[in-house]
């Protein structure tokens, strides 16, 4: 059986003023689509190769973009902190 992990999540402040470059290697930008409730995560490192890092993610929430069913509107993102290896 696979390990399943914990994410905890992480407060970086008001989510309009979360920027990428307050993203760390720890983090991952977990993503609920509104419309079929499918869960996505995206990594720092992906968004920070396509975006510039002073990007705010509330700016990007248009661009996250549900694989199952291509919904765009209304998708609601968090962070968490990636569990450390023991």
């Amino acid at each position: 059986m696979g390990r399943r992990h914990v994410y905890q999540l992480e407060d970086l402040g008001s989510r309009y003023e979360v920027r990428l470059s307050a993203l760390r290697e720890w983090h991952v930008v977990r993503i609920r689509c509104f419309s079929c409730e499918r869960v996505g995560d995206v990594y720092p490192k992906t968004l920070k190769r396509q975006f510039a890092v002073d990007t705010r993610l509330i700016d990007l929430q248009p661009k996250f973009r549900c694989r199952r069913c291509g919904n765009s509107e209304l998708n609601l993102w968090k962070i968490y902190r990636l569990p450390r290896d023991p």
